[in-house]
């Protein structure tokens, strides 16, 4: 079989190339995303549960919150819900990667003041 090397061109905060293979593409946009691994399901799962109690817990109302960005944290919540849906619901690896790496990323880092480590 050849395999053939595809690559993604991420949204604009990043513009991060993805180097995937013909088949990983293939599994990260089709209509019916194929669960892999039960257990990496439940994982998912027990781990999008994980996310929103820790924002809820300590993220939400941060003390060194700037409140110029009670807006950004309403949208990162409803982002947070949004993820927790669409993997209970198993959407579509691509749709997950889309809004954690467009959405979630670039509101967290807004919000708490996150820098990027570059590379060496």
């Amino acid at each position: 079989m050849v395999s053939k090397t595809i690559f993604l061109k991420l949204g604009n905060p990043s513009n991060t190339n993805i180097n995937i293979s013909e088949h990983d593409y293939t599994l990260l946009f089709a209509n019916i995303a194929p669960i892999l691994g039960q257990s990496d399901y439940f994982a998912a799962r027990e781990l999008s549960k994980e996310i929103n109690s820790i924002f809820y817990f300590y993220l939400k109302f941060f003390e060194g919150l700037n409140k110029k960005n009670i807006d950004n944290v309403i949208s990162l919540e409803n982002n947070l819900q949004t993820l927790d849906g669409m993997v209970k619901n198993k959407e579509r690896p691509a749709e997950l990667m889309k809004l954690v790496h467009l959405d979630i990323h670039h509101r967290m880092q807004n919000i708490y003041s996150l820098k990027i480590k570059q590379p060496k």
